[in-house]
């Protein structure tokens, strides 16, 4: 029972983060340290004493974030910090592949969403969030089901 409770208040608290996230990215284009830089120390630190094994997974969407950052890609430093909370997470639940396909599933979101607009940017917290959660549950339900 106390188990059940626990995880649904851990569902809650995710879905808290992620909605001042989306809010916040989309008001004001911005991923506020406060809201992205704990989860990533967490996230990597957890992988790092729990499950070694999964850190390079974990940190495969930060990395490539960053990589595109630095060359100009219009990759923020708040889309490093939050692909870093993702891709730990994203990595205990389904691996590689999992943290593969929430980056490509992102990248499609956000030019979706451009697309629709008629515009050439977007905010793209909010696509990362939505690819996490959509491969993080097929990944519960290939898992459970």
């Amino acid at each position: 029972m106390w188990l059940s409770a626990a995880l649904g208040g851990a569902v809650v608290v995710l879905l808290a983060w992620a909605s001042m996230l989306v809010v916040s990215d989309l008001g004001r284009r911005r991923l506020p340290d406060a809201l992205t830089l704990p989860p990533a120390a967490t996230g990597v630190a957890v992988l790092a004493l729990a499950e070694p094994s999964l850190l390079p997974a974990g940190l495969c969407w930060a990395l490539l974030y960053l990589g595109l950052g630095v060359a100009g890609g219009g990759i923020g430093g708040g889309d490093v910090k939050l692909a870093l909370s993702l891709g730990a997470l994203l990595s205990a639940l389904s691996g590689m592949s999992g943290v593969l396909m929430a980056v490509v599933a992102s990248a499609a979101f956000s030019v979706a969403v451009m697309t629709l607009r008629g515009s050439a940017s977007a905010a793209h917290g909010p696509s990362m969030i939505a690819a996490a959660v959509v491969v993080g549950v097929l990944a519960a339900f290939s898992r459970w089901g």
